[in-house]
């Protein structure tokens, strides 16, 4: 079967677009394979953190902060890109240890939560619970004031620890802080220049640890893993009265 190259993707501007995927990834069947939902295809690409980590560092889209190049002039201490480059790849490196059955994939970072920490579903608050149940290298913290609390984060901890034996692959579909021009602590949805840029990165690390069930967390992650022909089951976002809802979705397909 041959490798799709391009994905159409619903973005903020709600205009339908194609996104090359790298060329050389495998991708995904659609129907339910014996070992798990997905079958990978096509040619085997090595996974490098570093290198992955250097490439997602260089993305620059307008009005996206980017926590691995970007430093915000408010919050962050002057090495803060390094300091979350440091927690993504101690991230990475832990989760090559685990047998990873489940990815649960968010939209974009927000301004309380990845934007700060450079880690998906994650805030300050939660920096030493992440070490602990990854087992990863030690997490530092990236701004100089006081550590910040982010409700979807908050959310998605409530859950991770009961799964301390299998934790999930946690990723956004863009791993950029969108934000309305002239206010850079907002939250907007990710544009479509965004997830051109950056869905090759979603698709490299589904391919590379393979999970069982992806779970996408809103329907913008949704749309998109579909758009790359990922199996894929739909939990509603936490934000927006959500929680309960997001809860109970995790919990229904987090059985393994």
């Amino acid at each position: 079967m041959a490798i799709k190259n391009t994905v159409t993707v619903r973005c903020r501007d709600s205009m339908a677009h194609e996104c090359v995927a790298v060329s050389g990834f495998k991708t995904y069947r659609r129907e339910k394979m014996q070992r798990g939902l997905c079958k990978q295809l096509g040619g085997y690409v090595a996974f490098n953190v570093n290198d992955f980590v250097a490439r997602v560092s260089k993305v620059q889209v307008s009005h996206h902060f980017n926590p691995y190049r970007d430093t915000c002039p408010e919050h962050d201490t002057p090495e803060a890109p390094q300091v979350r480059q440091a927690n993504l790849r101690a991230y990475l490196q832990a989760l090559q240890q685990f047998p990873i059955k489940a990815a649960w994939i968010g939209q974009d970072f927000g301004y309380l939560g990845g934007r700060r920490t450079g880690l998906p579903l994650t805030d300050e608050m939660r920096l030493s619970s992440f070490e602990k149940l990854y087992k990863t290298a030690p997490l530092k913290k990236a701004t100089w004031t006081e550590a910040a609390r982010e409700s979807t984060a908050l959310e998605a901890w409530k859950l991770l620890p009961t799964y301390s034996s299998h934790p999930p692959l946690l990723w956004n579909v863009v791993p950029l802080h969108p934000y309305e021009p002239g206010d850079s602590m907002s939250n907007v949805p990710f544009s479509r220049a965004a997830a051109q840029q950056c869905l090759p990165f979603l698709a490299e690390l589904l391919n590379q640890f393979s999970p069982h069930v992806v779970i996408a967390v809103g329907r913008l992650a949704e749309d998109a893993l579909t758009q790359l022909g990922v199996p894929t089951i739909y939990v509603r976002h936490p934000s927006h009265a959500g929680q309960r809802k997001f809860q109970e979705g995790i919990q229904k397909f987090m059985k393994f």
